[in-house]
């Protein structure tokens, strides 16, 4: 496995769109450091310069507000899309404090979403504290009449499934949607295609026989398990 891989899929078992840097270089293997001329002694700074010109557009250096970080390629109003799908009726203060963006690049991406309507403030009753959520639109229960085109609803039960998480699992996905194989391997290279979604590959030692064929095979041979949602919406 590459380096570039090895990263994604720390993040994907860790579960978040992106880490602290120390704590990325601290799990880097020995064996890909020496690949870079690198040791477990190498500072912070040396490993970025070695590793970022290796790395795919599925992954950036971003400063955040106390540390540099490394994450998926994604929109900051992505991220905090994703996170309200996590935990709705947050003030603006409780959202920002649990990402990791500087305030004027948090408050560019909320204001984003606002005005294109995918969130919406309520005042809460008793402290008047205006509190973030995603208009019920977008619900976890959703009417598939609802959705209009196969990757609407592909869209939707990606959020279903996914209960803001920025990785899903294929097979939970097709199983959801019990789609034709055909239909569902349409719709997913489809979105693919349009840069809305990523897949990636990971330990298929962590799946049964019937989760691995419900994943993705690519024209190339790959077995694709986890798809990535990088499309607003």
């Amino acid at each position: 496995m590459n380096l570039n891989q090895y990263l994604l899929d720390l993040l994907q078992k860790k579960r978040k769109n992106y880490a602290t840097w120390r704590i990325v270089r601290d799990a880097i293997p020995m064996n890909h450091l020496k690949s870079h001329g690198l040791a477990k002694s190498s500072s912070l700074k040396a490993v970025r310069e070695a590793i970022e010109p290796h790395l795919s557009k599925d992954l950036i250096f971003f400063e955040g507000r106390r540390t540099l970080y490394l994450g998926l390629n994604l929109s900051i109003d992505q991220v905090i899309f994703n996170k309200l799908h996590q935990k709705n009726h947050l003030s603006s203060k409780q959202l920002q404090n649990q990402l990791p963006y500087k305030n004027t690049d948090f408050i560019a991406g909320l204001n984003k979403l606002l005005k294109e309507q995918k969130v919406t403030c309520e005042l809460h009753p008793k402290t008047h504290v205006p509190k973030l959520f995603i208009p019920k639109q977008n619900p976890e229960k959703w009417d598939k009449r609802d959705c209009g085109s196969d990757e609407a609803l592909f869209q939707a039960a990606f959020h279903t499934v996914g209960k803001g998480r920025q990785f899903v699992r294929i097979h939970e996905i097709r199983d959801f949607l019990n789609w034709s194989k055909d239909r569902f391997n349409k719709t997913l290279e489809s979105l693919k295609s349009a840069l809305v979604i990523q897949l990636q590959g990971g330990d298929p030692k962590l799946l049964s026989k019937e989760e691995l064929e419900k994943s993705y095979t690519d024209t190339k041979g790959r077995l694709r398990i986890i798809v990535n949602w990088i499309g607003n919406g």
